[in-house]
């Protein structure tokens, strides 16, 4: 019975980008105010600016060694129902239902890396593995790095979520955050951990609860802002990290479509060798633009 429970997955509506090889960017462009009254002279007023968003893929590598010695001191005790090659030092079927779990495990680390990732490179001298977070940046990093050093967006300071003032906190954080030319605009994803938002539904519920027009329905909705649903992520969950941004602005990006799936399998000396690549990386298309005034 496999232990490996979890099948959480990314959100669905985030797009897959495939045959990435290295970078793609995408160019956004931003025009200031154009237009104004007659006038006599000539005073241009056109100021505009294309920057890129870059987003890079991130090689990822599965090295995995079975010994034959082990492979037959399992099959030979209590699940020797998997043994269909008999005494042969080669147990090939058993292998393939390891790395079944293996493949489950792989997906996992996969959404972790694409929301909790911290790009850290492996030294040539490293004689331990490293860790499967540090394959490469995920959305978190590349949020934190936004804001703090390359300065691409601003963030209200309206202090931390609690049980009491979450319902409050949310309505706050869209009202102090999105411009007012924008927070009418449809297609805006509220990203928040499943606890948050179960206080959030929780709150809600004893807030409205005695309303003889409330039905239910609005448990997951936020008060005056029909155009924002929550998205919960699995990886924000111990964090009071809150983000908005558009349904669309978040991509996922791989190199080969179903390379991550494709493993190659070597045999030497009773041993098993498995080993296989892939690229993979997630991309906010734009997060901000740095103009003058």
């Amino acid at each position: 019975k496999s232990l490996l429970r979890e099948n959480l997955k990314l959100p669905t509506f985030w797009p897959l980008r495939s045959n990435v090889d290295d970078k793609v960017a995408d160019g956004n462009v931003v025009t200031a105010e154009i237009t104004q009254a007659r006038k006599k002279g000539w005073l241009p007023k056109n100021k505009q600016m294309i920057q890129p968003e870059e987003a890079k893929v991130y090689p990822a590598q599965i090295d995995i060694e079975h010994a034959g010695y082990f492979l037959q001191a399992q099959l030979t005790s209590w699940i020797s129902q998997y043994n269909k090659e008999g005494s042969q030092a080669y147990k090939w079927t058993f292998v393939q239902f390891l790395n079944t779990e293996i493949d489950k495990r792989r997906a996992q680390e996969d959404r972790i890396v694409a929301i909790r990732g911290v790009h850290v490179p492996t030294p040539e001298n490293a004689t331990i593995p490293g860790l499967a977070i540090h394959r490469g940046d995920g959305i978190l990093i590349k949020l934190w790095k936004a804001l703090h050093i390359d300065k691409k967006y601003k963030a209200a300071q309206i202090g931390k979520p609690t049980d009491s003032n979450i319902v409050d906190y949310v309505k706050e954080n869209i009202e102090k955050n999105l411009p007012e030319e924008e927070k009418n605009n449809a297609g805006f994803v509220y990203y928040l951990s499943p606890t948050w938002l179960r206080k959030h539904v929780e709150k809600k519920r004893i807030l409205f609860g005695q309303d003889n027009n409330y039905t239910g329905q609005e448990l997951l909705e936020i008060e005056n802002y029909p155009n924002v649903k929550f998205c919960p992520l699995v990886d924000l969950e111990g964090t009071d990290f809150h983000f908005i941004t558009y349904e669309d602005n978040i991509e996922l990006m791989e190199n080969v479509p179903g390379e991550k799936n494709m493993y190659h399998l070597e045999s030497q000396r009773r041993d098993i060798y498995i080993f296989g690549d892939y690229k993979w990386g997630p991309r906010i298309k734009h997060i901000g633009t740095k103009v003058k005034d």
